[in-house]
């Protein structure tokens, strides 16, 4: 008997194995805070400090986002901002430019768009929680959730804006969008079922 059949077959599993790893820890979620952490490794050390946004994508595999958008404030980039993707833990784009097009966004940042470190407090698995426990999401089962963090011109708190996806009857939908205090962590609105 012949061993190369039984050789082909042990590397055809082990691919196949080392393929749905690599797919699920593509697809695993992370936290807002750790996106930041890995996108921060890619600008330099002064724009890090200056966090402008946070846009966490809806997953269709999980409550969590898998893919992330981090903003930077960078007076050394085209427009004034660069733009760094994470997906499955690992940088997998960085922009620089226009890159706020869906928001029509056509305008250079500026430094007091920036959000304090000291104020950016509250990570999304935090928020989750706290959506999650709320009395108007009682008795709903949560699918997925997208995240938008920003503050407004000046010396004021970051807020998340947290679309919230429910399943029901086998489907999902659009349930509405929660604002809470990336400083506080409290819930300023949620929707009502």
């Amino acid at each position: 008997m012949s061993k190369t059949p039984i050789f082909l077959c042990a590397i055809a599993i082990a691919l196949v194995a080392l393929f749905q790893t690599n797919a699920s820890a593509a697809s695993s979620p992370m936290s807002a805070m750790k996106a930041v952490e890995l996108a921060g490794k890619q600008v330099s050390p002064e724009a890090r400090k200056s966090l402008l946004a946070i846009r966490g994508v809806k997953s269709n595999l999980s409550q969590s986002p898998t893919e992330w958008y981090i903003w930077f404030y960078d007076n050394t980039a085209m427009q004034e901002g660069k733009r760094v993707r994470v997906a499955g833990g690992s940088v997998v784009e960085i922009k620089e430019g226009y890159t706020e097009l869906d928001r029509m966004r056509m305008a250079a940042y500026k430094p007091d768009e920036t959000i304090r470190q000291e104020l950016f407090k509250v990570d999304s698995d935090e928020v989750l929680s706290r959506i999650s426990h709320h009395p108007n999401l009682k008795g709903l089962k949560i699918s997925s959730l997208s995240y938008d963090l920003r503050k407004a011109k000046g010396n004021v708190s970051p807020v998340w804006a947290v679309t919230i996806y429910i399943e029901k009857n086998a489907t999902e939908k659009e349930f509405g969008t929660a604002k809470i205090s990336a400083e506080t962590g409290q819930i300023f609105d949620i929707p009502k079922p």
